[in-house]
Parts: C-alpha cells; sequence; structure tokens
C-alpha cells in the first residue's frame, strides 16, 4: 500500500506540475483517488502525517490541510490512539418519486438524476395504451425507455407513450439533452391532470439488467395518464424501480 501510494504520488507530481495545481491540491486528489479504488478499505489507518510528507516530499502542513478536506469530505476519521481511519464511504443520496405532488415530482427527478436513453422509436401502441390515450387500437405512438440514474446507479425505468402529432415534437436527442417536462413547457403540454395507477411486480430479465437487479425481485410499477387543460389525454408514462426509489405521502384528518 505504501508502495502504491509514493508510485502515485510522483505520478501526480509529473502530470499536475506543468498546470499550476498546488502541492495541497495534489496531495488531496491522488488520496482521494486512492480511497474511491481498492488502495484502501474501511478501518484501513494511513500513514502518518510526517511518513506521507516524506512520500509527497511536501510538509506536513500541507499534507495536514489535504488530509482535513478529505476528513470534511467524510473519507477519513480522526481517531485518538490509532490515528487517520479510512471512513465508510457515504451513501449516495438518492431521489424518491413522489406519488403524490406529481408536479413537483417530476421537476425534482429531472433535477437530481441522469438520463439514458435506452429504446426509441415509433410502434402501433398496445390496447392498454391506446386506451389510456384516447386513440384507435393500433395507432401509432412515439414509444422511449429512459433509464434515470443518481449516484452511478440506476434507481428507475421510465416507459413513455406519446400521440405521434406530439411525439414529433422532439427526438431522441432531445430527450437525451433536456427533462422531458423542459420539452412539454416548451410546447404547452404542461399536464393539468390525469390519473395515477401503482401497483406491484417483479423484474423480467430486461428489467432486471437495466436495473442491476436480480431476477424476479420486487418491484413497484407507477402508471400515470396526463391530460391537458382540454381534459383530452396527451401522455402515458410507466416507471419501474425498486421500492427505495418511491415515497408516498399523505395528509391525514382526523375526527375531533
Amino acid at each position: 500500500m505504501a508502495h502504491r501510494i509514493a508510485h502515485d504520488a510522483a505520478a501526480a507530481r509529473r502530470r499536475a506540475g506543468s498546470r499550476g495545481v498546488s502541492l495541497q491540491e495534489r496531495v488531496y486528489r491522488v488520496l482521494e483517488e486512492q480511497l474511491r479504488g481498492s488502495a484502501f478499505v474501511r478501518g484501513d489507518v494511513l500513514p502518518s502525517e510526517e511518513a506521507l510528507a516524506t512520500r509527497f516530499a511536501v510538509s506536513r502542513v500541507t499534507i495536514r490541510a489535504a488530509l482535513a478536506r478529505l476528513e470534511q469530505d467524510g473519507r477519513i476519521s480522526r481517531i485518538q490512539g490509532r490515528g487517520t481511519v479510512v471512513a465508510a464511504p457515504p451513501a449516495p443520496v438518492l431521489p424518491r418519486l413522489s406519488l403524490t405532488d406529481v408536479l413537483s415530482d417530476m421537476e425534482q427527478v429531472a433535477r437530481t438524476t441522469t438520463v439514458q436513453v435506452v429504446a426509441f422509436d415509433y410502434r402501433p401502441a398496445p390496447p392498454d395504451v391506446a386506451e389510456m390515450l384516447g386513440l384507435a387500437s393500433g395507432a401509432t405512438c412515439q414509444y422511449a425507455v429512459r433509464l434515470r440514474s443518481a449516484a452511478g446507479q440506476v434507481v428507475m425505468q421510465v416507459t413513455t407513450w406519446f400521440p405521434e402529432s406530439t411525439g414529433q415534437n422532439w427526438t431522441a436527442a432531445d430527450l437525451a439533452a433536456s427533462p422531458l417536462q423542459a420539452m412539454r413547457t416548451r410546447h404547452g403540454l404542461v399536464p393539468h391532470g390525469g390519473q395515477q395507477v401503482v401497483t406491484a411486480t417483479i423484474a423480467g430479465p430486461d428489467v432486471a439488467e437495466r436495473l442491476g437487479v436480480p431476477l424476479g425481485s420486487p418491484l413497484l410499477r407507477v402508471q400515470r395518464s396526463y391530460t391537458g387543460s382540454d381534459n383530452i389525454p396527451t401522455e402515458y408514462c410507466d416507471a419501474l424501480g425498486p421500492a427505495t426509489s418511491f415515497e408516498l405521502r399523505m395528509a391525514l384528518r382526523l375526527p375531533d
């Protein structure tokens, strides 16, 4: 472990020296990279400040400042009698899809996750989708499947169906680059109402692979159909994810 630190420190000096990176920043980057990798595990004790200063060829003041930043990040802990100890990696803060406040939910999910479009085409709508959209059975719709991720973890799969005339307002590249809510607003398609159905299901082969869960894992399914100001259906959305991706809050009124 000590050899690896020394080797990476030398490499960091060569890479960063010509770019004006401070010594403190250089040490911080190398140690932070080691803590994210496999060089350390929770509970490992880092070399002393003096040893690190020697290996990085910097002062103890510089080492102390870099360690202070790592402690602030939650990467290390100072324990009296033991020294500087590797802490558990911080738990990612994952967004939770609200099942009540729909508009706030869409904005929050778009703001806190990244999106990957894994399917996009125009195809005949299945009978249940066509019925929800008020279309004739087999009518052509825009079909898209997006994966929402946070902290490097896929938290939900979202499938959307739009009538063909509506879907032609954007492409797969648009869906990957901009939140769907922004495109709805741009084209005057802000939802004014709709209905929501929440059920339980299990992960089939494709969904299990995309969500990174075992085949047959329990999932929550949230189906939403949206309507415009004229009460005409505009969109059908089908979201799948582990129970930890969803949250249901309800106000309770109790009798006096």
